[in-house]
């Protein structure tokens, strides 16, 4: 595969990076089947399933990872642990995340972030909701 180098102006690279995990994102959402999206679903313990359910009630929009957490009363370091380990199964079985972390320097926060993979939202909200 070739690659392309761009110039991109230092008081935009924030932006573009953010703008180039986006679009990598999408090529892999296409990854997701109807198989996987069970496997997916039947690997979620209790409290898996609740963090699911929170970052998906949003309808596609990043949230505030210690926001979440605290709504959940949980740490947000073990529910980022968490999340990071429901993500490596969906990697072990070739499909995308389940739940998009944006890290603190990527966000225009400074702090992690949260947002559902919007391909399978409905799937999970129907199924855990």
């Amino acid at each position: 595969m070739g690659y392309v180098m761009v110039p991109v102006p230092e008081h935009h690279q924030k932006e573009f990076g953010v703008w180039l995990l986006q679009i990598t994102m999408r090529a892999a959402l296409a990854a997701w089947t109807p198989e996987r999206v069970q496997r997916a679903i039947d690997r979620l313990d209790d409290t898996d399933a609740r963090i699911v359910l929170r970052v998906a009630s949003t309808r596609g929009f990043w949230l505030d990872a210690a926001t979440v957490a605290k709504d959940l009363g949980m740490d947000t370091e073990d529910m980022l642990g968490r999340i990071h380990a429901m993500n490596q199964a969906c990697y072990d079985d070739e499909a995308p995340p389940i739940v998009m972390v944006k890290s603190a320097d990527q966000s225009r926060s400074g702090r992690p972030e949260l947002m559902m993979n919007h391909d399978i939202r409905a799937d999970m909200m129907k199924a855990l909701g």
